[in-house]
């Protein structure tokens, strides 16, 4: 909503410094009739797809990253402006116009968000976290965090499987759970994030306890990344075998810009793709029926992303009833 009402200012800005300079009707119901075009009053919406990344609450909280993220929106707004400027008639476009809302939206935005970090990194508004592992990692993780001020978020307390370490104190934090318990102390404290610190070996259930979070919500991130976030440093002694988890959690949390761009290729690749092989189609039906007869399709319920089921439809490529008995098995 604060976006939103920026954009709007920022917009009513825009268009009457552009009004400002038109010699004959000035800024009036007149002047925006007749001249701003259609497209112009979609910039706004523009505007609002480049911020995507700033909706994520980590990169939101960060002045750093919403200085890099605001100034990269404006850069990509000028950008396509200028591409489409100089491959257009003579003036045909609104140079002082669309300069005046790149430069308004840019700077009200910037200042708004601030003010939003400012008000909601209060203690009320931070995130509640959960670090997992108790052990030396997590003991010196917390009490660096304790150190830092402002405090990036809270920390609620710690969850690890060691019995003698439950409801004990580790730097005035409780040890609040097992793995075991994972979800409930999850539910019964609001926690918003948990840090992955066991420098150890780490048991099945807790691999599984961390993936059901993940799948309802939950932000999960390995405390290497989080120390060089906070300090501009990796804890090399501090770093064990937790790769496997690293390497999930790490490829989980790419950036926003990364999912759109990966995307992007994914839809081109695909529509590319199926352009060149939909002629094969009706050839590769016909031997699958000379072949093997009916039926052509194959469907089946598969597990996608977060655990959420989709349906799967290709060519079969298996005899018919290969798997009659519900038994998984490969093509011979």
């Amino acid at each position: 909503m604060g976006d939103l009402i920026v954009i709007a200012i920022a917009l009513a800005v825009a268009l009457y410094f552009w009004a400002m300079g038109d010699q004959w009707l000035k800024f009036s119901w007149q002047f925006l009739k007749e001249r701003p075009p259609d497209w112009y009053f979609l910039l706004p919406i523009i505007w609002l797809a480049l911020l995507l990344e700033l909706y994520d609450p980590r990169r939101a909280s960060k002045r750093a990253e919403t200085v890099r993220g605001i100034a990269a929106a404006a850069a990509i707004c000028m950008i396509l402006y200028l591409s489409i400027f100089f491959i257009s008639e003579p003036k045909s476009l609104p140079r002082r116009g669309v300069a005046g809302f790149i430069g308004a939206v840019a700077i009200l935005n910037l200042l708004w968000r601030l003010l939003y970090i400012r008000v909601f990194n209060a203690p009320a508004f931070l995130r509640r976290v959960l670090v997992i592992g108790a052990g030396r990692a997590g003991s010196i993780f917390t009490e660096i965090i304790q150190k830092i001020k402002p405090t990036p978020f809270t920390v609620v307390g710690f969850i690890d499987d060691d019995q003698k370490k439950q409801k004990t104190m580790i730097n005035g934090l409780p040890v609040l759970g097992s793995s075991k318990t994972l979800l409930d102390v999850i539910e019964k404290q609001s926690i918003t994030d948990l840090i992955f610190a066991i420098s150890g070996d780490m048991q099945d259930t807790l691999y599984s306890a961390i993936l059901s979070a993940e799948e309802q919500g939950i932000e999960v991130t390995t405390m290497p990344i989080i120390y060089e976030e906070l300090l501009g440093q990796v804890p090399i002694s501090l770093l064990a075998d937790d790769w496997v988890l690293r390497s999930f959690v790490d490829r989980a949390h790419a950036s926003g810009s990364y999912e759109l761009i990966k995307r992007l290729i994914d839809l081109i690749g695909s529509i590319i793709g199926t352009v060149f092989l939909i002629p094969l189609f009706p050839i590769i039906a016909l031997l699958i029926v000379i072949d093997d007869g009916l039926p052509i399709i194959f469907s089946q319920t598969r597990v996608g992303k977060s655990g959420k089921q989709f349906n799967l439809y290709k060519f079969r490529s298996m005899s018919r009833d290969a798997e009659k008995d519900g038994v998984a098995r490969f093509a011979v």
